[in-house]
């Protein structure tokens, strides 16, 4: 009696997450298609968290020099705010550690590009250390992976 009991308990449960899971997982590919939208559809959002993202990496690597790998549409944007990228990098650290020699000269990588199943489509940047044995990819699909990662299997 207490067995069939447990098991059918058990196999409520197994039910229940499975369904979650489910539901989960529809949950991110509908935050994919939002992300492959936004891309396409407000660039100048698009843009902006992508030179966030490129930020990030740099305060995460603290290295004299990065090369940045990004998809080809956004290549020439990106040049186009290296160099503000690069002071602003200089003026949080000073304010940051008081110390004046952090430095990040930043270099898009031409002619290799990001591609749909590099970034499934959302965007955003791969960043490499000059040898490029330091890599830091963050891609908006990465970043979509990290926050659903404590919630599926």
């Amino acid at each position: 009696m207490n067995i069939k009991k447990s098991k059918k308990i058990n196999a409520a449960r197994l039910r229940k997450m499975e369904e979650r899971n489910k539901c989960l997982l529809d949950v991110k590919m509908i935050m994919k298609e939002k992300l492959i939208d936004e891309r396409v559809n407000n660039r100048e959002r698009y843009l902006a968290t992508v030179k966030n993202l490129i930020f990030q990496s740099m305060i995460k690597l603290l290295e004299p020099s990065l090369k940045i790998l990004c998809r080809e549409e956004d290549e020439e944007d990106i040049k186009g705010f290296l160099e503000d990228l690069q002071s602003e990098y200089h003026e949080f650290m000073l304010e940051k550690t008081e110390r004046d020699e952090y430095e990040c000269t930043l270099e898009v990588i031409e002619g290799t590009y990001l591609k749909d199943d590099q970034d499934m489509g959302c965007g955003g940047v791969i960043l490499y250390t000059e040898n490029q044995r330091i890599v830091c990819p963050n891609t908006l699909f990465n970043r979509l992976n990290l926050a659903f990662e404590e919630f599926l299997p």
